[in-house]
Formats: C-alpha cells, sequence, structure tokens
C-alpha cells in the first residue's frame, strides 16, 4: 500500500497507518537473496536454514517493534516478502485482526522459496523449518494454547498479486487470491504538471543542460529512465540501446544533442547498488572507438546522465535516507497534492528557490519542503522533459514506474515524451496499443543478462570500487558493448527509441496523450483504493 494511498483512506475517515520495518544488515542481506530468487527460477543459490532463521528473527523483532499499532488496527497489509513471516505472528497473537498479504514484486521463484512463502502465507508452518516463529508463539500464548490452534489459524485471509501469472507462481490453494494492481496519486510532487521554468531549471541543477540555457528553444532529444542501479532493471542495456539508436540517426546534429538521464537511487536494503552505479560508470567510459567515430558521437559519454538523486552515499557508505515512523503523518489531503498553497504558487510561477536552495557554507541542502518532496519534484522534470520515457526492466513485478512516466505532462513548446518499455511484469497492462512501444524480451534473454551481472567481478561486494580500480577494465568492461549490442532485445529497444526519435511532433503528442489517459482512467489512487476496500469487504463476507 502506497503512501498516497494511506493518505486518502485517512480523507475517506480510516485511521490508516504506514508502517516502515527496519532491521539489522544480516536480515536485509537475506531479504536481498529473496528479492532475486523470487523473479528468477533460474536463480543458482538456494534459501537455506539459516536464512529462513534470520528472516524469522527479523519479523519477530519488527513485530514487537510494531506491536502497539497492530493492536489497534482491524485490518493488516503486509506488503512483500520481508514481514511476510508476521503474518503468522499476527494471526496467532492477534486472531481478531483481519490481514492480507501482497506481493508487488515479479513471482517466479526458485523451489525452496517458493515452498517457504506459499507455507507462510497459508499459515502451514513446520516444526523444523519454522522453529523460531512456533516457539515464539508458544512463549506469547503457552504450549497448550498454541497446540490447541487449527493449521490454518496462522494463513492470510487472502492473498494479493499483480497479475494472474504471478499468483499461479506460487499455486495457492488454501488462500483466497486476489488480483490489484497499484496505482500512481496524479496531484503528488512526483505526478503533478510542472512549468516549464522548474524542468528547465532541474536539469540545469544536474548539468543535463548548460548553465546558460534560458528555455526560448525547444529542449534537447532527452531519453530518461528512473530506476534503481539493480541488475534487474538494465542500466548496461539501457546505456548501449540508447547509444546505437542515437548512432543510427541521419542526423548528425542531432546525434551531437541527444542525452540519456538514467536516474533513481542506491537502495539502501541492497548494498549492491554501489557496484551497479560503478560498473556503469566504468561501461560509460569504455565505449569502443567504433562508436566514439562515429560523426556527432565523439562527446556521446559525455551526455549521458547517471544520477544518484538520494544523496545516500556518505564516503562510499550507504546510509539509510528516511524512515516515516507509524506515528508520522507526512502526507497533506490527496486533493492538495503534497504541497502547502504557497509552495504550490511558488511552483507554479517558476521559483524553484522558493522550494529548495544549496547552502554552500555547510554543504548540506535547506529544504523547505521535505527531501522525499523535492526528489519526486526532480523525478518528474526528469521525466517530463524526456522525449524517450524508458523502462527496460529484465525482471519487474508491475513496473509502476512506468504510469509515473506515462501520466506527465509535456510543458508548453517542449516535445511529448511517448514510453519505451520492455515487455515483462506488468508492464504491458500499461504500455497498450497506441499508448507506446513495447520491446519483447524471451526468457533465455532475461537469463543471459542477469548472468552477464553476477560474472562482473565485484558487483554484488559491498565496496567494489577499490576491487574494480585493480581490474584490467578493458578486459571486463569493453567487450561487453560489443555483447549488448548484438542481442536482440537491446536492438529492438534502440530501434523503437529511434523510432519515437524521427516521429514527428503531432504523432507523438497523440501517443502521448493516449498513454496518460490510459493511466489516469485505469491506474489512478481512487479506484485503487476501492479496490482495496473491495478486497478486505470480500473477506469480511
Amino acid at each position: 500500500m502506497r503512501p498516497d494511498t494511506t493518505a486518502l483512506l485517512r480523507d475517506l475517515g480510516f485511521d490508516a497507518h504506514w508502517l516502515v520495518i527496519d532491521g539489522c544488515a544480516d536480515f536485509f542481506g537475506v531479504t536481498v537473496h529473496f528479492h532475486e530468487a523470487i523473479q528468477d527460477p533460474n536463480f543458482d543459490v538456494p534459501i537455506n536454514s539459516d536464512e529462513i532463521r534470520m528472516h524469522q528473527l527479523g519479523n519477530i523483532w519488527n513485530f514487537e517493534k510494531m506491536e502497539e499499532a497492530i493492536k489497534k488496527c482491524d485490518m493488516l497489509w503486509v506488503d512483500d516478502p520481508q514481514p511476510i513471516a508476521m503474518i503468522p505472528l499476527i494471526r496467532a497473537i492477534y486472531p481478531d485482526k483481519i490481514v492480507v498479504s501482497r506481493i508487488h514484486v515479479q513471482v517466479n521463484p526458485i523451489p525452496s522459496l517458493k515452498s517457504y512463502l506459499r507455507a507462510i502465507i497459508q499459515g502451514e508452518l513446520t516444526e523444523g523449518r519454522d522453529s523460531v516463529l512456533l516457539n515464539y508463539i508458544r512463549g506469547r500464548l503457552g504450549v497448550k494454547k498454541a497446540m490447541q490452534m487449527m493449521e490454518n489459524s496462522y494463513a492470510a485471509h487472502a492473498a494479493v498479486f499483480h497479475i494472474q501469472p504471478f499468483a499461479d507462481a506460487l499455486a495457492l490453494d488454501k488462500v483466497p487470491v486476489k488480483i490489484l494492481g497499484p496505482s500512481i496519486n496524479p496531484l503528488s510532487c512526483k505526478n503533478r504538471p510542472l512549468p516549464s521554468g522548474f524542468v528547465v531549471e532541474t536539469l540545469k541543477k544536474y548539468s543535463i543542460l548548460p548553465a546558460d540555457f534560458d528555455g526560448s528553444k525547444p529542449l534537447p532529444p532527452i531519453v530518461t529512465e528512473i530506476s534503481r542501479f539493480d541488475p534487474c532493471k538494465g542500466p548496461l542495456e539501457v546505456i548501449a540501446a540508447f547509444i546505437i539508436a542515437v548512432s543510427e540517426h541521419k542526423d548528425p546534429s542531432f546525434r551531437r544533442t541527444a542525452r540519456l538521464v538514467y536516474a533513481g537511487n542506491i537502495p539502501t536494503d541492497n548494498p549492491s547498488g554501489i557496484s551497479i552505479f560503478g560498473i556503469a560508470t566504468r561501461f560509460l567510459r569504455n565505449l569502443p572507438s567504433s562508436i566514439t567515430s562515429i560523426e556527432g558521437m565523439e562527446d556521446i559519454r559525455d551526455r549521458v546522465f547517471l544520477l544518484n538523486l538520494e544523496d545516500n552515499i556518505v564516503d562510499g557508505k550507504v546510509v539509510r535516507d528516511m524512515i516515516i515512523k507509524p506515528t508520522d503523518n507526512p502526507f497533506s489531503n490527496l486533493t492538495g497534492g503534497y504541497l502547502t498553497p504557497s509552495q504550490a504558487k511558488a511552483l507554479e510561477e517558476g521559483q524553484p528557490d522558493a522550494l529548495f536552495s544549496f547552502a554552500k557554507a555547510d554543504g548540506g541542502r535547506v529544504q523547505n519542503l521535505s527531501g522525499r518532496d523535492i526528489n519526486h519534484l526532480e523525478v518528474n522534470a526528469l521525466q517530463t522533459a524526456a522525449m524517450v520515457r524508458a523502462q527496460f526492466s529484465i525482471k519487474e513485478g508491475f513496473g509502476l514506474v512506468v504510469s509515473e512516466a506515462m501520466v506527465k505532462v509535456a510543458p508548453p513548446g517542449h516535445a511529448h515524451g511517448v514510453m519505451v518499455a520492455t515487455d515483462v511484469g506488468g508492464i504491458h497492462s500499461q504500455v497498450v496499443q497506441g499508448c507506446g512501444f513495447l520491446t519483447d524480451f524471451s526468457n533465455e534473454e532475461v537469463d543471459q543478462s542477469l548472468e552477464v551481472y553476477r560474472n562482473l567481478k565485484g558487483w554484488h561486494e559491498v565496496e567494489p570500487a577499490r576491487r574494480l580500480e585493480r581490474e584490467s577494465s578493458q578486459t571486463v568492461l569493453q567487450p561487453l558493448f560489443d555483447r549488448f549490442s548484438n542481442e536482440a532485445c537491446v536492438k529492438a529497444f534502440a530501434a523503437n527509441i529511434l523510432t519515437v526519435f524521427e516521429m514527428d511532433e503531432k504523432k507523438r503528442a497523440e501517443m502521448g496523450e493516449a498513454g496518460r489517459n490510459h493511466i489516469m482512467k485505469n491506474f489512478s489512487t481512487t479506484g485503487n483504493v476501492k479496490n482495496i476496500l473491495d478486497v478486505f469487504n470480500d473477506v469480511i463476507a
């Protein structure tokens, strides 16, 4: 359940809260393994008993931390595998609570994880594997009462997935299954229409535009992908596809101005993100001369921008950016978006300094908005400016970032954006006919792409920079461009980017508007809240 959904539920009179789990590095190391293993049946590292023990201990710790809030709830919506082991705890200790499990990532797990998740959701706890949970429940209830409980008393009341194939992958047969897509809030900082002045200032801030760009001319052709630095988001592939598309454009002046922005965060729950960021930069530096010798491509490296917007790398280490406590209420009502009236007025008048500024004296950012809201405004601006809104996912749950990209409105006088994405997970339900371009991605290509990342030396390490510096980037990274440029999916993705580049403005505008209308009709927050309440009503009935 997203924060804006929580906010709207509050506006409707529900005492809704968004609780965020925490944990030690070992716990998050296990959940990263879960995240990879749930999406890739060929992942070659099975879930072992020590990891299950750590996962259950982490869930018990979070359950106790949140217990006072849980006591006050009538209904709980447990999101994803990280906190999923809290379901049997809540069901056993507070049997009057309605508990729904929701998994939003792609579900195609390895056998060891499938059996574990299936058993947890259905309340089928066993003495060996689940002894940590069972012993805790017995300690809380007493052995006699715990033994008297029915096996399925531990089960969730329902399980929610984004699309039917994800539900089929777990083969649940004792718990009702519901199919429910996610949603976006079109009035939030991340999605609301922006004035061109703010968009231009954001691009200048990150040197995507020169400092003297005054906005009187159209923006240059920009391709933007907003994603975590994660192998499943295909950072190397989208760089390769962009470079191929630009190199094949017939106009040298176009080739001299096209830009790629890959912006996101280095996830705090997955330390390997630092390594992916480093590998992407080195991959870019080691482009072959066959590319950089093309007229108009000489400085292409300087026009690919890899942005970590969260500012969460300090001295080479990842730090947590934000934790929302159960008692916090960082949201205004939906109709006001997330901005105060004065902030909204400043934004509309193109006064970015009224929203944020930089304090060189202490090296920090002075904010009138929260750091998260400023981050969302910047993401909004980067997507709004894009002629091509790209998403080269290798693995994906629903891919809500696609809806967020498609809903953006181009500022007056600038090119409309068109979505180009891979056909994985739930993306096909967003990029329908006439609303953008989908690229087929075979299971074999998925496996091959992920294998490349696994084989890159040091990508999985927390601090790989020193190790990578010692490796020969010429032998490790340069051949990768040739490998990707010959991949059918990368070539097809590049062809779709080039198609958007070469479309006339009227056609781009029509396709962009069709995409926006489709998202507004099918994936808005208001409709999603109704669907969530329908799930709870069905369970209660």
